[in-house]
């Protein structure tokens, strides 16, 4: 089974590649074996292979866990899956590539092999380790949907424009959306009732300011009666006379009498007839 990995390979060259590839601990393949080999069982994970792993027994080992599992499904195309379609260097690396970026996505593990190495059959170790990483990643039952999903340029781009649109057309039946019969029956006796009550709101706000200004114009009204006597309280003509008949006499009794007495007295001092007469009030 194992001789199927490495065609035409001579003793002598396996040697030789064997001399030339790093050295990878012991512990390491059985590391990988224990996490990955409960879920592969075919092609079996051999210490010879581990040590320095072909790209198609990788290649086998990524459809057997496909197929087996289910985690990584849909990351490849039929064509891809396919070993004769697989056997040019870009084509190995394309797929490694797509396969190490798909592990460190879904696993959160930081692995740092590289394709190119893989294929020169370098980077043992680290392939191990991408191995274990998705022996680990099946452990976790981890789903891969999602991350491959976002991988399909075609449906990705329809599921943004399929989003866009319904905005759009969200929007637009908004903008658009005319008001029923009804609707506008009900707006318009709403503004009616709406206008009835502006016009009773007016009214009585007129008929306020209109009582407020009576009120102002009888207090202000009663207030000059108030300083005005009324005819009642007026003196009558007669009266009016007789009092200032009495005042004349008054004053002719009280002052113009005393008057006349005093000046129709002689003096005693011929010199007080130069002076003018005196009154006594």
């Amino acid at each position: 089974m194992e001789t199927g990995y490495f065609p035409g390979a001579s003793l002598c060259q396996c040697s030789m590649t064997d001399t030339m590839s790093e050295e990878i601990n012991p512990d390491v393949i059985k590391k990988t074996q224990k996490i990955l080999g409960k879920y592969v069982k075919k092609p079996p994970l051999t210490d010879k292979l581990l040590k320095k792993p072909p790209f198609r027994f990788l290649h086998d080992v990524v459809k057997a866990v496909i197929s087996d599992t289910g985690y990584l499904n849909g990351l490849f195309s039929e064509d891809e899956l396919k070993t004769e379609n697989i056997k040019e260097k870009d084509d190995k690396i394309a797929f490694l590539n797509k396969l190490i970026d798909a592990v460190k996505a879904t696993t959160k593990i930081e692995l740092t092999v590289r394709s190119s190495k893989v294929v020169a059959g370098l980077e043992s170790t680290k392939t191990n380790q991408l191995l274990q990483a998705i022996g680990k990643a099946l452990d976790a039952k981890v789903d891969t949907s999602e991350y491959i999903a976002q991988l399909k340029p075609g449906k990705t781009d329809d599921a943004e424009k399929k989003q866009v649109n319904g905005k759009k057309e969200i929007k637009n039946r908004t903008v658009k959306k005319q008001k029923s019969p009804r609707e506008n029956k009900q707006v318009s006796e709403a503004t009616n009732d709406q206008v009835i009550i502006n016009e009773e709101v007016d009214g009585d706000v007129n008929n306020h300011k209109d009582k407020i200004i009576n009120q102002g114009a009888v207090s202000a009204e009663e207030k000059v009666r108030g300083s005005v006597q009324p005819k009642s309280a007026r003196p009558k003509s007669g009266d009016r006379r007789a009092s200032l008949k009495k005042s004349a006499e008054n004053f002719e009794t009280e002052i113009l009498q005393p008057l006349e007495i005093t000046t129709s007295q002689p003096s005693k001092h011929p010199k007080s007839s130069l002076r003018p007469p005196s009154v006594v009030l």
